[in-house]
């Protein structure tokens, strides 16, 4: 088989879970005989598109730089989701490669158009929804003041979203300016959507969200949880340590929540925990530097980005693993890791998280968005340190990497 991964961005210049995993499933499938390329937009703020191929992991990636500022313009707002550029580029690729199948995992900067012209090819088309960017210009599904959004409706919702950026009269003129725009992305995108041949979610309760935008067409929705690679040597033991370490890996921004998990660990008196940050600072530097305003705390320690192969050495210092994201993350690969290195999660009761993390068993979940329902339960664990020991934390061998690539593979197969 032939296969076509498609995302925004890609290894090793962009660490996210998405791209982990497209990276994790690629080789697997290539280690089962199959021929895989990766093409992929990654960032860069630049008019004149311009194209790089190179190989990453013994995997073949394509990638297309030609990315306008994010939203200073209308055009630039067009061209995240709906890119010309990009079509000519990816027609190229299906001519030369002639794929069997495509997989898209994200079209960011690339175009909705790519899915439309795979299926005027009659090339069956797989579509996993790591995120909301079929439904939101922001991709989280957060309104402007951070709260849980419920969709886009037509679109008329986001305008109000966007014009937030600015102040006074400005937010409204740019709203009004952005309407139109807004009301033609969220029709485009949805048809887009709906185009696919069958759409993968890797949480259950993406179902419920998709469900007034796929009416109809739910059959065509399967989960399946993303996986990682497990053995019982990929993890090192932890090191001992005379106090509680809690540990946050991920990225540094504002809908990862790490101001509420700093929030919550400065507020604790005894015991004198540490709080251990591992994550790039550089997507969002003035959010980094506010977290360090809040930050006179001597046992809080940002150590960096970090690379992926070394969670297992990584989690070794780390007693408790905190996940605190205001949005509906779908499912993140670090509560995967953890659970593999038998460290209890805490994680708020929102999205794909308390799918993972069932509370009083593997570890525990607080009200998300809340610092006092956080605070407490940290303070629970330092109260009764021997939970940690005790909590049933393991990996569920439904969420192995093996497991997820022979269902993906499964579907592929069909489709052919």
């Amino acid at each position: 088989m032939k296969i076509l991964q498609v995302l925004h961005q890609f290894l090793p210049d962009h660490l996210g879970g998405i791209e982990i995993y497209v990276r994790n499933l690629s080789c697997e499938l290539i280690r089962s005989g199959e021929t895989v390329w990766v093409v992929s937009a990654p960032g860069h703020v630049l008019w004149d598109p311009m194209e790089t191929e190179s190989v990453f992991d013994g995997l073949k990636t394509i990638q297309m730089i030609n990315k306008p500022g994010y939203n200073e313009r209308i055009f630039a707002f067009f061209k995240t989701f709906k890119n010309n550029s990009a079509l000519k580029f990816f027609d190229r690729i299906l001519t030369e490669f002639r794929p069997d199948i495509i997989h898209f995992h994200h079209t960011l900067y690339l175009s909705g158009e790519m899915i439309f012209l795979a299926k005027k090819r009659g090339i069956p088309i797989v579509l996993t929804v790591h995120d909301f960017w079929f439904l939101c210009h922001k991709l989280h599904l957060l309104d402007w003041r951070g709260d849980q959004c419920n969709g886009p409706q037509n679109g008329a919702r986001c305008a109000l979203c966007l014009g937030s950026e600015n102040q006074g009269i400005q937010r409204w003129i740019k709203s009004l300016l952005y309407l139109m725009p807004l009301l033609y992305r969220t029709r485009y995108q949805v048809k887009a959507l709906k185009s696919a041949d069958m759409i993968v979610i890797p949480a259950l309760f993406l179902k419920k969200i998709l469900a007034p935008y796929c009416a109809g067409q739910l059959g065509r929705v399967i989960h399946i949880p993303y996986g990682i690679p497990y053995t019982q040597s990929s993890f090192v033991p932890a090191r001992p340590s005379d106090k509680i370490r809690f540990g946050y890996l991920g990225s540094i921004k504002r809908h990862k929540g790490v101001h509420l998990l700093i929030d919550a660990f400065n507020s604790l008196e005894q015991k004198k925990p540490t709080l251990h940050i591992h994550g790039d600072i550089s997507a969002d530097k003035p959010h980094y530097e506010e977290l360090i305003q809040r930050c006179p705390n001597e046992r809080i320690f940002f150590n960096g980005p970090y690379d992926n192969q070394r969670v297992g050495e990584i989690l070794k210092d780390i007693d408790v693993l905190v996940v605190p994201s205001i949005w509906r993350e779908t499912g993140p690969m670090v509560i995967l890791e953890a659970l593999a290195s038998k460290k209890p999660v805490i994680a708020p009761k929102l999205g794909g998280m308390d799918e993972l993390v069932r509370d009083g068993e593997n570890g525990f979940l607080f009200e998300h968005g809340n610092v006092s329902s956080l605070k407490n339960t940290l303070r629970f664990v330092l109260d009764n340190p021997s939970v940690i020991k005790t909590l049933n934390s393991r990996l569920d061998k439904t969420h192995t990497l093996e497991s997820n690539v022979n269902k993906v593979t499964a579907i592929y197969r069909q489709l052919l």
